[in-house]
């Protein structure tokens, strides 16, 4: 073989040696950057996944304070109701008494 194959050869050879280093390297950049994405997007994620819930979990808690105070505002004009009624009931019952005690 010629000196100018044989060097042909070893440069050929340095080539592909570089390109394979290369390809390693951008092999590995790539799945390094697909990881961070990987995380950034779990992140992100459960990030909007706990603002949802404590969303959810406020607009639930504001629900029961409604239903809490409507049936307490319910219970107290029931009452009075109750109350105004009793004392009507008691009014006429006295009457009824005093009528029969002057009767």
């Amino acid at each position: 073989m010629s000196q100018s194959t044989i060097d042909a050869i070893r440069e050929a050879e340095s080539v592909a040696d570089q390109k394979e280093k290369d390809a390693k390297a951008k092999t590995s950049e790539i799945i390094d950057n697909a990881k961070k994405a990987a995380e950034d997007l779990i992140k992100s994620s459960t990030e909007k996944v706990k603002a949802d819930t404590e969303k959810a979990l406020a607009a639930a808690a504001t629900e029961h304070e409604q239903i809490i105070e409507k049936a307490k505002s319910e219970a107290e004009s029931e009452i009075s109701a109750l109350r105004s009624k009793v004392a009507g009931s008691s009014d006429n019952a006295v009457n009824s008494v005093i009528n029969s005690l002057f009767a």
